[in-house]
């Protein structure tokens, strides 16, 4: 039994926990406010300005597929977050 791995690489094809990432990011980024955003607390350039407030509480919200979606757009690599328009955030993910 061999790998898809490079097969799947050379089609450029996605593996299904890769898509379900991909798209649990790009929705978040097709419903960002600027309210959910830390950015808008205060006047200070912060490190963590382009990602979103998570409740930290140990609450069955806290498990909830709007935080879950909003902690893998946290995990993603600064100059992703920084993309203003959903299409540039698009095409650097994949």
């Amino acid at each position: 039994m061999t790998s898809c791995k490079n097969i799947f690489r050379e089609l450029e094809i996605l593996t299904v926990p890769s898509l379900i990432i991909l798209e649990c990011c790009l929705s978040v980024k097709r419903n960002l406010t600027i309210d959910d955003l830390v950015v808008k607390k205060h006047n200070y350039g912060s490190r963590e300005k382009n990602k979103f407030k998570v409740a930290v509480n140990h609450t069955s919200k806290e498990r909830s597929p709007v935080c879950f979606n909003r902690n893998l757009y946290n995990a993603l690599p600064e100059e992703i977050l920084k993309c203003d328009k959903y299409i540039d955030f698009r095409r650097q993910l994949n």
